[in-house]
């Protein structure tokens, strides 16, 4: 595995519910994230949702947080292809608006 970028802010957390998604997977427990290219993306062949999965207290949850930011997500395809599997980690996190 290689380390392609730290400290990534996850563009689109405002759109539509994400903002609400987004502050319970922060309060949340046992947080996970997962990365889902979306070669059909209307808005980009290179796009990368973000998935955020959690604990709420009353079981798992799991929703779309946003997107990989446009410019990163277009190097990851010009370096390592569509083809390469893609991870990421959570180091740190606040809360949207903070």
């Amino acid at each position: 595995m290689r380390l392609v970028k730290e400290n990534v802010a996850i563009a689109g957390v405002s759109w539509n519910e994400r903002g609400v998604d987004a502050r319970n997977f922060v309060l949340g427990q046992h947080q996970e994230l997962q990365l889902r290219r979306e070669p059909d993306n209307e808005w980009g062949c290179n796009a990368i949702a973000v998935i955020g999965i959690w604990s709420n207290g009353k079981g798992r949850s799991k929703a779309q947080l946003g997107y990989v930011p446009e410019d990163l997500a277009a190097e990851v395809a010009l370096q390592y292809g569509h083809s390469v599997s893609l991870y990421a980690a959570l180091r740190a996190h606040s809360p949207p608006g903070s």
